[in-house]
Protein backbone atom coordinates (compact mmCIF):
# COMPACT_ATOMS: atom_id res chain seq x y z
CA UNK A 1 0.00 0.00 0.00
CA UNK A 2 1.44 2.75 -1.05
CA UNK A 3 2.19 5.80 1.97
CA UNK A 4 2.79 8.91 0.12
CA UNK A 5 -0.51 10.69 2.10
CA UNK A 6 1.41 9.97 5.17
CA UNK A 7 4.26 12.95 4.04
CA UNK A 8 3.19 16.39 2.58
CA UNK A 9 6.45 17.91 2.70
CA UNK A 10 10.20 18.00 3.39
CA UNK A 11 12.36 19.18 5.78
CA UNK A 12 16.42 19.30 5.62
CA UNK A 13 16.19 18.01 9.45
CA UNK A 14 14.41 14.74 7.84
CA UNK A 15 16.54 14.19 5.14
CA UNK A 16 19.31 14.60 7.43
CA UNK A 17 17.49 11.51 9.56
CA UNK A 18 17.28 9.71 6.07
CA UNK A 19 20.80 10.07 5.35
CA UNK A 20 21.63 8.82 8.91
CA UNK A 21 19.96 5.85 8.74
CA UNK A 22 16.66 4.93 6.82
CA UNK A 23 14.69 2.66 9.10
CA UNK A 24 15.00 5.35 12.05
CA UNK A 25 13.90 7.82 9.22
CA UNK A 26 10.73 5.41 8.86
CA UNK A 27 10.21 5.12 12.55
CA UNK A 28 9.73 8.92 12.89
CA UNK A 29 7.57 9.72 10.36
CA UNK A 30 5.85 6.93 8.99
CA UNK A 31 5.14 5.05 11.97
CA UNK A 32 5.21 7.96 14.77
CA UNK A 33 7.83 6.62 17.04
CA UNK A 34 9.68 9.39 19.09
CA UNK A 35 11.99 9.90 21.37
CA UNK A 36 11.00 12.84 24.06
CA UNK A 37 13.26 15.69 23.82
CA UNK A 38 16.14 15.09 26.21
CA UNK A 39 17.26 18.00 28.33
CA UNK A 40 20.52 18.92 25.42
CA UNK A 41 17.35 19.51 22.80
CA UNK A 42 15.90 22.03 25.46
CA UNK A 43 18.80 23.73 25.90
CA UNK A 44 18.99 24.21 22.54
CA UNK A 45 16.03 25.29 21.50
CA UNK A 46 16.03 27.57 24.67
CA UNK A 47 19.19 29.06 23.28
CA UNK A 48 17.67 29.62 20.05
CA UNK A 49 14.27 31.98 21.48
CA UNK A 50 16.21 33.83 24.23
CA UNK A 51 18.75 35.22 21.32
CA UNK A 52 16.04 36.06 19.43
CA UNK A 53 14.54 37.81 22.53
CA UNK A 54 17.68 39.62 23.06
CA UNK A 55 18.08 40.89 19.77
CA UNK A 56 14.69 42.18 19.48
CA UNK A 57 14.03 40.56 16.22
CA UNK A 58 10.92 39.90 14.74
CA UNK A 59 9.87 36.23 15.02
CA UNK A 60 8.50 34.11 12.12
CA UNK A 61 7.38 30.94 14.21
CA UNK A 62 6.43 32.58 17.42
CA UNK A 63 6.75 30.45 20.51
CA UNK A 64 5.24 30.42 23.72
CA UNK A 65 8.11 31.18 26.00
CA UNK A 66 9.12 28.40 28.87
CA UNK A 67 7.92 28.47 32.21
CA UNK A 68 11.49 27.96 33.29
CA UNK A 69 14.83 28.06 31.60
CA UNK A 70 17.24 25.68 31.26
CA UNK A 71 20.43 25.79 33.81
CA UNK A 72 22.92 27.84 31.78
CA UNK A 73 21.03 29.27 28.86
CA UNK A 74 20.87 32.93 30.40
CA UNK A 75 24.53 32.49 30.94
CA UNK A 76 25.04 31.04 27.11
CA UNK A 77 22.97 33.60 26.04
CA UNK A 78 25.00 36.19 27.33
CA UNK A 79 28.11 34.73 26.38
CA UNK A 80 27.18 34.36 22.45
CA UNK A 81 25.86 38.55 22.59
CA UNK A 82 29.51 38.98 23.42
CA UNK A 83 31.53 37.49 21.12
CA UNK A 84 32.63 39.62 18.21
CA UNK A 85 31.04 37.52 15.47
CA UNK A 86 27.31 37.44 17.11
CA UNK A 87 24.42 38.51 14.85
CA UNK A 88 23.21 41.59 16.84
CA UNK A 89 22.10 43.04 13.80
CA UNK A 90 19.52 40.32 12.66
CA UNK A 91 16.17 41.75 11.44
CA UNK A 92 14.55 37.77 11.69
CA UNK A 93 14.24 34.61 13.84
CA UNK A 94 13.10 31.44 13.20
CA UNK A 95 11.99 32.99 9.76
CA UNK A 96 9.75 30.27 7.44
CA UNK A 97 11.60 28.80 4.38
CA UNK A 98 9.03 26.99 1.79
CA UNK A 99 10.33 26.09 -1.53
CA UNK A 100 7.42 24.15 -4.01
CA UNK A 101 8.47 21.53 -6.22
CA UNK A 102 8.11 24.21 -9.23
CA UNK A 103 10.38 26.58 -7.56
CA UNK A 104 13.19 24.09 -6.83
CA UNK A 105 13.38 22.67 -10.64
CA UNK A 106 13.72 26.51 -11.37
CA UNK A 107 16.50 26.44 -9.18
CA UNK A 108 17.98 23.52 -10.03
CA UNK A 109 18.26 24.46 -13.39
CA UNK A 110 19.72 28.20 -12.54
CA UNK A 111 22.66 25.84 -11.38
CA UNK A 112 22.54 23.99 -14.43
CA UNK A 113 21.14 20.24 -13.95
CA UNK A 114 17.53 18.81 -14.04
CA UNK A 115 15.98 17.98 -10.99
CA UNK A 116 12.24 16.75 -10.14
CA UNK A 117 10.51 16.72 -6.47
CA UNK A 118 7.31 15.77 -5.71
CA UNK A 119 6.18 17.93 -2.19
CA UNK A 120 7.75 21.09 -1.00
CA UNK A 121 10.90 21.75 1.05
CA UNK A 122 10.31 23.69 4.28
CA UNK A 123 12.15 24.84 7.30
CA UNK A 124 12.64 28.01 9.59
CA UNK A 125 16.05 29.57 9.37
CA UNK A 126 17.34 30.29 13.37
CA UNK A 127 18.82 34.24 12.69
CA UNK A 128 18.28 36.03 8.85
CA UNK A 129 19.82 39.75 8.43
CA UNK A 130 17.53 41.11 5.99
CA UNK A 131 19.89 43.84 4.82
CA UNK A 132 23.07 42.16 4.81
CA UNK A 133 21.49 39.13 2.77
CA UNK A 134 23.47 37.07 5.66
CA UNK A 135 21.74 33.90 7.54
CA UNK A 136 22.94 32.41 10.69
CA UNK A 137 21.87 28.74 12.18
CA UNK A 138 22.70 28.43 15.84
CA UNK A 139 23.94 25.11 16.78
CA UNK A 140 24.98 23.89 20.40
CA UNK A 141 26.90 20.67 21.00
CA UNK A 142 29.37 18.75 23.68
CA UNK A 143 32.10 18.80 20.69
CA UNK A 144 33.72 21.59 18.41
CA UNK A 145 33.50 20.11 15.20
CA UNK A 146 30.87 20.95 11.87
CA UNK A 147 28.94 18.42 10.49
CA UNK A 148 27.52 18.44 6.64
CA UNK A 149 24.33 18.08 7.71
CA UNK A 150 24.70 21.61 9.20
CA UNK A 151 26.24 23.07 5.91
CA UNK A 152 23.26 21.22 4.21
CA UNK A 153 20.60 23.25 6.20
CA UNK A 154 21.98 26.90 6.04
CA UNK A 155 22.87 26.42 2.53
CA UNK A 156 19.29 25.33 1.93
CA UNK A 157 18.08 28.86 3.85
CA UNK A 158 20.79 30.92 1.46
CA UNK A 159 19.35 29.39 -1.42
CA UNK A 160 15.75 29.76 -0.47
CA UNK A 161 15.97 33.38 0.52
CA UNK A 162 18.99 34.38 -2.22
CA UNK A 163 21.64 34.99 0.70
CA UNK A 164 24.66 35.95 0.23
CA UNK A 165 26.58 34.91 3.13
CA UNK A 166 25.83 31.85 5.36
CA UNK A 167 27.34 30.72 9.24
CA UNK A 168 26.96 28.59 11.53
CA UNK A 169 27.89 29.95 15.24
CA UNK A 170 28.26 27.02 17.60
CA UNK A 171 28.18 27.31 21.28
CA UNK A 172 30.00 23.90 22.53
CA UNK A 173 28.48 22.73 25.99
CA UNK A 174 31.68 21.84 27.47
CA UNK A 175 33.71 22.45 31.02
CA UNK A 176 34.60 25.92 29.60
CA UNK A 177 32.04 26.84 27.00
CA UNK A 178 33.25 28.04 23.79
CA UNK A 179 31.85 29.65 20.97
CA UNK A 180 32.89 29.35 17.23
CA UNK A 181 32.24 31.23 14.14
CA UNK A 182 31.99 29.03 10.66
CA UNK A 183 31.51 30.37 7.26
CA UNK A 184 29.57 28.22 4.65
CA UNK A 185 30.96 29.20 1.08
CA UNK A 186 28.19 29.95 -1.10
CA UNK A 187 29.24 29.88 -4.22
CA UNK A 188 27.79 27.29 -7.66
CA UNK A 189 29.51 24.51 -6.33
CA UNK A 190 28.43 24.44 -2.99
CA UNK A 191 25.12 25.06 -3.65
CA UNK A 192 24.65 22.42 -6.67
CA UNK A 193 25.70 19.95 -3.82
CA UNK A 194 23.17 21.14 -1.26
CA UNK A 195 20.30 20.45 -4.12
CA UNK A 196 21.79 17.00 -5.24
CA UNK A 197 22.09 15.90 -1.69
CA UNK A 198 18.50 17.01 -1.03
CA UNK A 199 17.24 15.93 -4.27
CA UNK A 200 18.29 12.61 -3.89
CA UNK A 201 17.41 11.77 -0.67
CA UNK A 202 14.19 12.88 -1.50
CA UNK A 203 13.38 10.82 -4.36
CA UNK A 204 14.77 7.99 -2.34
CA UNK A 205 12.25 8.08 0.28
CA UNK A 206 9.53 8.64 -2.25
CA UNK A 207 10.55 5.45 -3.46
CA UNK A 208 10.82 3.69 -0.25
CA UNK A 209 7.09 4.98 0.35
CA UNK A 210 5.78 4.12 -2.43
CA UNK A 211 6.90 0.43 -2.11
CA UNK A 212 5.69 0.87 1.64
CA UNK A 213 9.53 -1.48 2.60
CA UNK A 214 9.86 -0.49 5.99
CA UNK A 215 11.14 -3.14 7.37
CA UNK A 216 13.76 -3.94 4.81
CA UNK A 217 15.20 -0.67 5.04
CA UNK A 218 18.78 0.27 5.64
CA UNK A 219 19.90 0.48 9.28
CA UNK A 220 23.05 2.40 10.16
CA UNK A 221 24.29 2.13 13.48
CA UNK A 222 25.70 5.65 15.35
CA UNK A 223 26.02 7.88 17.58
CA UNK A 224 22.88 9.09 16.35
CA UNK A 225 21.41 5.96 17.73
CA UNK A 226 21.00 7.90 21.02
CA UNK A 227 18.06 9.34 19.18
CA UNK A 228 16.10 6.46 17.54
CA UNK A 229 13.10 5.46 19.36
CA UNK A 230 14.49 1.92 18.42
CA UNK A 231 17.83 2.15 19.80
CA UNK A 232 17.13 -0.89 22.31
CA UNK A 233 15.44 -3.22 19.28
CA UNK A 234 17.89 -2.70 16.80
CA UNK A 235 19.34 -5.41 15.66
CA UNK A 236 21.73 -3.74 13.93
CA UNK A 237 23.21 -2.16 16.36
CA UNK A 238 23.34 -5.00 19.19
CA UNK A 239 25.39 -6.96 16.25
CA UNK A 240 28.02 -4.54 15.09
CA UNK A 241 28.15 -1.90 18.43
CA UNK A 242 26.79 -3.68 21.04
CA UNK A 243 23.40 -3.80 22.79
Amino acid sequence: MSLLFKIDHYSVSSVTTWRKCQRQWWAKYIEGKDQPAGEAASFGTQYDMMIAQRIGCKLGKPEKLPESWVDGVAEAVEGYLCQPHALKTATQAQVPVRVTPDEWNVLCEMQGFYAEIKKPIIGFADLVDELKRIVVDLKTSSRKDTRDEWALQVLFYSIALALVEARIHLFTRTKVGAYYDFMVPIHPASKKWAMIVLTRAINEIEQALENGAGDELVRLPGYHCAWCPENLDCCARNLIIGG
